[in-house]
């Protein structure tokens, strides 16, 4: 049993919720949908670095085997609450990843734990990909002695 809304009702709640304005409505029926206009989610500047950054993440084989991989990767930007890194292996939403940056003052490294909040693909060649991931920073592991 399906609901059947009238074309007026649905202009007044598309009028009344900006944020459905990128639906195209016609008859009753959605034709199109257009990506929605995203709204800024930074409360801080995210400021350009190139940084190569060694990295550790394990992925599940099978419900009773992790494989543990590491690698280096890149960070694009960062900000006081995260980072944008491009790395060469696939990452999910939510996954959490080890990530070594170098210290401006010393010429050790700080070790922290970044959560993936988004992922892209960026094809390099037909068999290659790297994968843009957007990251917020969990907490800072304490340095080895």
């Amino acid at each position: 049993m399906g609901v059947r809304l009238d074309c007026k009702i649905l202009y007044r709640i598309f009028l009344q919720n900006p944020a459905l304005t990128g639906l195209v409505v016609a008859r009753a029926r959605i034709l199109k949908i257009d990506m929605p206009i995203r709204q800024e989610r930074r409360d801080s500047e995210r400021v350009p670095c190139k940084l190569v950054c060694p990295f550790e993440l394990t992925k599940l084989v099978d419900s009773g085997t992790a494989k543990l991989i590491t690698g280096s990767g890149h960070a694009i930007n960062r900000s006081v609450r995260g980072l944008l890194l491009l790395l060469p292996e696939q990452v999910k939403k939510r996954q959490v990843v080890e990530i070594r940056l170098p210290l401006k003052a010393k010429k050790k490294q700080s070790t922290k734990l970044v959560e993936v909040c988004w992922t892209r693909p960026i094809p390099v060649s037909a068999r290659v990909k790297m994968y843009l991931a957007g990251s917020r920073f969990l907490f800072q592991l304490p340095a080895p002695s």
